[in-house]
């Protein structure tokens, strides 16, 4: 026990530690989610050369007739 308490190895820090481990591992996967997410919208967008509600409506030509002159 006297060897553990000069190491700062206790049982109350080690749990601590734990804790903040977990926390940590929290933390991280949404750094790495976030990450991924932001990427996979840049490769989205990107990909459909910035389409999305930006983009204009396709319309068909309208064939114009022609007058007799011509």
């Amino acid at each position: 026990d006297h060897t553990k308490r000069a190491a700062g190895q206790t049982e109350g820090c080690a749990g601590t530690r734990t804790v903040m481990l977990k926390r940590l591992e929290a933390v991280m996967a949404l750094v790495v989610t976030a990450g991924l997410a932001v990427v996979s919208y840049w490769l989205f967008f990107s990909w459909a050369q910035g389409g999305g509600s930006q983009r204009e409506p396709l319309t068909t030509p309208v064939p114009q007739e022609r007058s007799a002159d011509s």
